[in-house]
């Protein structure tokens, strides 16, 4: 307990830690800690995030599950306060307070390592087919919400994050907004159809060209049009102007209320560091314009519903010692 020692490398790995030990030098000795390993390389990696060192040098959990968790993972330190002599001994008769150390727990996400893998394939695969810059998929469990792969590209290898930059550990799928385009429309024609406004059988009025309204001219994705649709149609062939009639038949205060309510603009409190909400635009500053482009487009959508329940998603089933 009295052996005075200098640090002299930090995390050395296995092979040269051999090659010392055959030189048996004397005074050379080897203090194991623990450290995170990442088998699956860079999968995952901005839904993992890292442990990386804080200010004073200490392991600390960074974005991802290793954020948001960092506290519970880390667990806490022991303290021992006891009246010593001055030769450092303990006073048997003199004041001690001691707290023990508790460990970190273990955690156990919904992920599905298949699955996982399999996004992470496809989606540098879709990435590359497109020419696209970047690209993000989730899978979720249509029943509990449950996150069961998130894949982000580009991405980075945890193991050394510090090789690249910060806007690398960024997850796009929870840390950046976007506007979903033609996958809103289901989320609005759901809406005016739990009003009462249409049925799947009701007729698009407007449906046979371009609609001007002001000084806008809303027009389908492909320049086709398709005279008296009914709201099916308008599904099927993603149809711009179709929606834009729905939300007419809606209207301004209706459709901001669903659309509340379907939790779009609040956070998901997904358990992942970094979570943004991009707020709706103020009710009051909606036009007619506002109205029939928010029918096929608008912010980040930011919770899944099934029927009348609001789903969570979450990416820890459970935590045990």
């Amino acid at each position: 307990d009295d052996v005075v020692w200098v640090l002299l490398k930090n995390k050395i790995d296995d092979a040269t830690k051999k090659t010392i030990e055959t030189l048996n030098i004397a005074g050379i000795g080897f203090d194991p800690k623990e450290t995170r390993v990442y088998p699956e390389a860079s999968a995952a990696a901005q839904l993992l995030g890292f442990v990386g060192k804080n200010s004073d040098g200490v392991d600390q959990g960074y974005f991802g599950l290793e954020g948001f968790y960092d506290f519970t993972l880390t667990g806490k330190p022991g303290f021992l306060s006891r009246q010593e002599d001055a030769s450092g001994n303990p006073i048997l008769i003199g004041s001690q307070k001691e707290i023990l150390a508790t460990g970190g727990v273990d955690l156990v996400t919904t992920i599905d390592k298949s699955i996982q893998l399999i996004i992470e394939k496809k989606l540098v695969e879709g990435i590359q087919k497109y020419s696209a810059s970047g690209g993000t998929a989730i899978v979720m469990n249509p029943q509990t919400g449950a996150i069961l792969a998130m894949s982000s590209y580009p991405s980075y290898d945890p193991a050394t994050y510090y090789n690249y930059g910060n806007e690398y550990f960024i997850n796009p799928a929870v840390s950046l907004s976007f506007e979903p385009g033609s996958v809103f429309k289901v989320v609005v024609m759901a809406s005016a159809l739990d009003a009462g406004v249409i049925t799947p059988d009701t007729k698009c009025e407007i449906c046979d060209g371009p609609h001007k309204i002001d000084k806008y001219s809303i027009e389908t994705w492909n320049q086709q049009y398709f005279p008296n649709s009914t709201m099916t149609d308008v599904i099927v062939h993603s149809d711009n102007v179709g929606m834009t009639f729905v939300s007419q038949k809606m209207g301004i205060d209706p459709l901001y209320d669903y659309l509340t309510r379907f939790g779009i603009g609040q956070p998901t409190d997904v358990d992942l560091q970094g979570e943004l909400d991009p707020k709706l635009r103020d009710k009051k500053l909606w036009g007619v314009v506002d109205l029939a482009t928010a029918s096929f487009t608008l912010s980040r959508k930011s919770r899944k519903m099934v029927g009348s329940r609001i789903l969570f998603p979450p990416v820890i089933t459970k935590a045990h010692e």
